[in-house]
């Protein structure tokens, strides 16, 4: 994932992320690591309260300025 710039102690995606060929799932969070494996947790991005339902075998997509993070 690639982030803008910091202004205001906030930032968001700039690049499409996609998940590709997903199980049938209900997305209730969204986790941003700083690496792919053996990292550590940036942030909890929690969707609980609208939830993304998943169709097996689809993608799960995340639009451009969907992914803010601010401190």
């Amino acid at each position: 994932i690639s982030f803008s710039t910091p202004s205001g102690k906030s930032c968001a995606n700039t690049t499409r992320v996609v998940f590709p060929g997903m199980p049938a799932v209900t997305v209730k969070a969204l986790a941003v690591w700083d690496a792919v494996s053996d990292g550590n947790l940036i942030a909890i991005i929690d969707i609980t309260s609208d939830p993304i339902q998943v169709n097996q075998d689809e993608a799960f997509i995340v639009e451009v300025g969907d992914i803010g993070l601010s401190l």
